[in-house]
């Protein structure tokens, strides 16, 4: 992550959030492994549990105790193929879980995903 100081309300919410009165980054991009970089607003997939990933979006990249996390908008699926609702609920996640970004259309609160190709989602 190439960051800088997180506003400040940003850092009275990360620091409730993580319990820690550490000092909070934030960045507009980071490196989620060796061969995968997102951004703010990018549509990814994470892995949730050993065998579940989810769809959602990067609201804000930050770092507090040395250690980097996304705060990912969580993308209900719906019945049909590669479609989402857009709007659920915010989750922090470990940077390191962001397996890869996707290819989206949006239309209103609805969007098509394309996932990428080794993950079912």
């Amino acid at each position: 992550m190439r960051e800088h100081r997180a506003p400040s309300k940003l850092v009275q919410t990360v620091q409730a959030l993580f319990g820690s009165q550490d000092d909070v980054f934030t960045a507009v991009a980071g490196k989620a492994s060796a061969f995968i970089s997102c951004h703010v607003n990018d549509v990814v997939v994470v892995k949730w549990s050993d065998a579940a990933h989810i769809v959602g979006q990067i609201k804000f990249l930050c770092k507090i105790s040395g250690a980097c996390w996304a705060c990912i908008t969580i993308w209900t699926k719906l019945p049909q193929t590669n479609m989402y609702d857009c709007s659920g609920d915010n989750y922090m996640v470990p940077l390191s879980d962001v397996v890869d970004t996707c290819i989206y259309g949006m239309r209103g609160v609805v969007a098509f995903v394309v996932p990428p190709r080794a993950v079912r989602a």
